[in-house]
């Protein structure tokens, strides 16, 4: 899903997710020791619909954290994940 690269700058890769999620952890952990992810964004426009939802469960399996669009779909999964954990 997405671009390998910067849009017109193609000599400029993007991070993996994972590696994404790790720096800004990491960042986070410097002045929070327990900051965690809470839950992850997508932009699933150029999906149709059972495409988007499929994509977004296969990342909430592998992140365990609520995955949403949150123009398509809202953000109740992240809001009550919140609610119910932070």
């Amino acid at each position: 899903m997405g671009r390998p690269h910067i849009r017109h700058l193609p000599h400029c890769k993007l991070p993996s997710i994972s590696a994404t999620i790790e720096a800004n952890l990491s960042a986070a952990r410097l002045t929070n020791p327990s900051a965690r992810i809470a839950g992850i964004c997508l932009n699933t426009s150029s999906l149709d619909t059972e495409e988007a939802k499929t994509l977004c469960a296969d990342w909430q399996e592998q992140y365990g954290v609520p995955v949403t669009d949150p123009v398509r779909f809202g953000i109740e999964s992240i809001a009550r994940h919140l609610k119910a954990n932070f």
